[in-house]
């Protein structure tokens, strides 16, 4: 998957990659925004989105995971 970094006029630098998905993952991806308030771009906002809310999923299973190996609970 290609992917290319630019700087933005706040001096942050952002990856761009292609994503390769199915036709009806995007009819999803497309009723599940619909169903948000305002209008909420399909790559820009709620990919990322449900990007940021998988990670932070992950984030807490590894830290749940790590405190059942030390024994706590």
């Amino acid at each position: 998957m290609a992917h290319m970094n630019i700087t933005t006029k706040n001096q942050k630098t952002i990856d761009h990659i292609n994503l390769r998905l199915s036709p009806d993952v995007f009819v999803l991806v497309d009723q599940a925004r619909t169903t948000r308030l305002g209008n909420m771009s399909r790559n820009n906002t709620w990919i990322a989105e449900a990007i940021q809310e998988k990670l932070a999923r992950e984030i807490e299973i590894g830290s749940a995971s790590a405190k059942v190996a030390k024994g706590g609970s």
